[in-house]
C-alpha cells in the first residue's frame, strides 16, 4: 500500500509539473510578439482600465496575463516619444475607470509636453459619465482634442464625497467600537463611531473637495479657452448631450471611434498606423537606460510588516516594510547609484512599520545619497511620516496628504453576545491581559493606558514633523491634528516642497546627485524584478535546490525556450480554434 501510495503520489507531482509547464508554455506562447513600429507612429493609450501605481505583480499572474499599465511606464515613455520624430501624435482611449486625480495631472503634464514637441493628442471617448460622474474621465481628455460618441452624455457634475456613517446599525446589534484618536480632524475612525460627520470633518472634507474642484476648472477653463465662471455653470447643467457638450466647446468632435482612428491617421500624414503605447515601449530603445544611476523605489497600498504584495486580480497593494527597506539599503550600498527617488502611494498603516521605513530613509540620506520624495494620488498619515527624512518632497497639486494624527479603536460585542445569550467566561494574570479583546469593553485602566499610547505616537509624529519640516510646535498644530491637505495647500503650509509629478522629482534628484538634468540616466527599480520562474518555483519548494526543484525550474525553462523558438519561427497558435461560435445580440 505504501509502494503503491508513494507511486501514485509521485504520478499526481509529475502531472502538475507538466500541467503547470505546459500552461506557462501555453501563456507564453499565446502572447502575440511585439509588432515592428510603423513608419509614421500615433502611439494609442488604452485608458479605459486606470493605470496602477505599483509595478509588481503576482509571478503567476506575470505569466498568464497581461498587466495593466503602469502609471510610471506611461509617462516615461510618452515624454521619450516625444524625441523620436518618427512619433506624429497620440490618441487616447478614455473610460469611466480614470485614476485618481493626482495621476490625471501627472498624465496631462507629460501630454503638454508631448504636444509641445510639435505631436498632436486626441482624446476620444463613448461618453464621459454614462450613468455616473465622467469629471476625472473628462479632466483627462481635455488634455488634447475631444472626440464624443453622438449617443454618449457629458456627464461631468463636479467632485463629491460620500462617507457611510455605520454608529445606528452597530448601536442595533449591540456593537460598540471604543478607543481614541488624535485629533478631531482624524476621521478614519468616524464611519463606525458617528452617526453623521462632525464639524471637524465636514470643515476638512469640503475644503478638499473644494481645492480639488477649483483645480479642475482652472486646468479645464485653460486648456478649453472657456472662462472658469462660465464653465461651472456648464457643469451644473450637466448631464448635456453630445450636441450640446460641443455647441458649448466642450468637445470638439461628435464621431464613432472608426472614425476619430481615421482622423488622427490623416492627422499623421501617409504610411501612419496606431501602434500601442506598450508595444513602443518594448520596441524602442527602454527610455531612462543610458547614463548615470538613480533608483526608483515604489512603495504603494497600505503599510504593514513584511514584504510587499499586490495583486492584478484584486486590485490590492501592501506596502511591506521588509521590501522596502531591502531596497532602500541596496541603494545606499550600491557606489553606481548616484540618488534615489521615493515614491509614495499610501494612506498609512502601521506605524511601526512606517518607522522602519522612515529610519531607513534617513539612514540612505546618512551614506550619503539623496533621496527625493514623488508623492502620488494619496500619501497621507504614514505615507506622509516615511517621506519626512528626504532631502526634498515633491506632491502633485491634487495629492493627499498630511493627515498627522493617530487612532486606535476595537469593537466590543458584549452586548451583542449578551443579547443572543452567549456569556462569554474570561480569566486573566495581568491588569490589561486581554485589553484587545472584542468581548469585553476597557476598564478605566486599560481606557488610560490606551489614551497614554496614543499621546505618545501623536508627540512622536509631530515632534517629527516639526524638526523635519522646520515648523514651531504651534505651526505643526495648526497643521497637524488629522487635517488632510491637498498637494497645493500641503506646500502653502509647508507639510511639501514642490508640486510635480515623477518627472521633476527625477530633475530634483539629478539635480541633487550633481548630473545635469538635461543629461540621460538609467532609472533602476528597486527592488529589481525577479524572474516568474524562480518566484514560482521558490513558491512551491522554497529556497531548497532539491532535485525536484532542480527538475521544476529546468522544465519551465526548456517550455519557455521551446515557446519563444516556436515564436521565432512564425509559429503561432489559433486562439479561435477551440471557440464557440460567435454569437449575434440583440439590445
Amino acid at each position: 500500500m505504501a509502494r503503491f501510495l508513494s507511486i501514485l503520489l509521485a504520478i499526481i507531482g509529475g502531472l502538475t509539473v507538466l500541467v503547470v509547464a505546459v500552461g506557462i508554455a501555453a501563456a507564453i506562447w499565446l502572447k502575440p510578439t511585439v509588432p515592428t513600429p510603423p513608419d509614421r507612429i500615433v502611439l494609442q493609450l488604452d485608458l479605459r482600465a486606470a493605470p496602477v501605481e505599483a509595478a509588481a505583480v503576482d509571478p503567476v499572474e506575470a505569466l498568464l496575463s497581461e498587466p495593466r499599465p503602469v502609471m510610471a511606464d506611461i509617462i516615461d515613455t510618452l515624454l521619450q516619444a516625444r524625441l523620436d520624430s518618427r512619433v506624429a501624435g497620440a490618441v487616447l482611449l478614455i473610460g469611466d475607470d480614470s485614476p485618481g486625480l493626482a495621476s490625471v495631472q501627472e498624465l496631462r503634464e507629460a501630454l503638454t509636453a508631448f504636444r509641445a514637441a510639435d505631436k498632436f493628442v486626441v482624446s476620444f471617448a463613448t461618453a464621459f459619465g454614462e450613468g455616473g460622474n465622467g469629471t476625472g474621465a473628462y479632466y483627462l481628455a481635455s488634455a488634447g482634442e475631444v472626440w464624443l460618441q453622438p449617443s454618449g452624455e457629458f456627464a461631468v457634475t463636479g467632485v463629491s464625497v460620500e462617507t457611510p456613517f455605520l454608529k445606528g446599525a452597530l448601536d442595533k446589534v449591540g456593537i460598540e467600537m471604543q478607543g481614541g484618536k488624535r485629533w478631531e480632524y482624524k476621521s478614519a475612525p468616524n464611519s463606525a463611531t458617528e452617526t453623521g460627520y462632525t464639524w471637524p470633518q465636514r470643515q476638512n472634507l469640503q475644503a478638499l473637495i473644494d481645492s480639488l474642484y477649483a483645480q479642475i476648472v482652472g486646468d479645464v477653463s485653460k486648456a478649453r479657452d472657456i472662462p472658469a465662471e462660465e464653465l461651472r455653470a456648464l457643469i451644473d447643467r450637466a448631464p448635456l448631450s453630445a450636441a450640446d457638450a460641443k455647441l458649448a466647446k466642450l468637445v470638439d468632435r461628435i464621431g464613432y471611434w472608426d472614425e476619430a482612428e481615421s482622423y488622427v491617421l490623416q492627422q499623421a500624414g501617409p504610411r501612419a498606423a496606431l501602434f500601442d503605447i506598450a508595444d513602443y515601449r518594448r520596441a524602442v530603445d527602454p527610455p531612462n537606460s543610458e547614463g548615470p544611476v538613480i533608483a526608483l523605489i515604489q512603495g504603494s497600498g497600505a503599510i504593514g510588516a513584511g514584504e510587499s504584495t499586490y495583486s492584478m486580480a484584486a486590485g490590492d497593494a501592501m506596502m511591506g516594510a521588509d521590501t522596502m527597506t531591502a531596497a532602500l539599503r541596496e541603494a545606499a550600498e550600491d557606489p553606481a547609484i548616484r540618488a534615489v527617488v521615493l515614491r509614495i502611494d499610501s494612506p498609512g498603516g502601521s506605524y511601526v512599520a512606517s518607522d522602519t521605513i522612515f529610519r531607513e530613509v534617513a539612514r540612505t540620506r546618512s551614506r550619503g545619497k539623496p533621496v527625493i520624495v514623488s508623492m502620488g494620488d494619496v500619501a497621507a498619515s504614514g505615507g506622509y511620516f516615511l517621506a519626512l527624512p528626504a532631502d526634498m518632497i515633491v506632491a502633485s497639486r491634487a495629492t493627499l496628504t498630511g493627515s498627522i494624527g493617530v487612532f486606535g479603536y476595537k469593537p466590543v460585542a458584549s452586548q451583542l453576545l449578551a443579547d443572543i445569550g452567549v456569556n462569554m467566561g474570561h480569566l486573566h494574570a495581568g491588569a490589561n491581559a486581554g485589553m484587545a479583546s472584542p468581548f469585553r469593553p476597557f476598564t478605566p485602566q486599560q481606557q488610560a493606558a490606551l489614551e497614554r499610547s496614543l499621546d505618545r505616537v501623536y508627540a512622536d509624529f509631530t515632534q517629527r514633523v516639526g524638526e523635519a519640516r522646520k515648523l514651531s510646535p504651534q505651526q505643526v498644530d495648526e497643521v497637524a491634528r488629522g487635517r488632510v491637505w491637498t498637494g497645493i495647500d500641503a506646500r502653502r503650509v509647508g507639510l511639501v516642497d514642490e508640486l510635480g509629478g515623477l518627472a521633476l522629482a527625477v530633475d530634483y534628484a539629478k539635480a541633487a546627485a550633481g548630473i545635469d538634468t538635461t543629461s540621460g540616466i538609467t532609472l533602476k527599480r528597486l527592488p529589481e524584478p525577479r524572474d516568474p520562474i524562480d518566484e514560482i518555483v521558490e513558491r512551491m519548494f522554497g529556497r531548497s535546490q532539491s532535485d525536484e526543484a532542480v527538475a521544476m525550474r529546468r522544465m519551465m525553462q526548456g517550455a519557455a525556450e521551446l515557446a519563444r523558438t516556436l515564436h521565432a519561427l512564425g509559429v503561432t497558435a489559433d486562439r479561435g480554434a477551440l471557440s464557440m461560435p460567435p454569437l449575434r445580440l440583440r439590445y
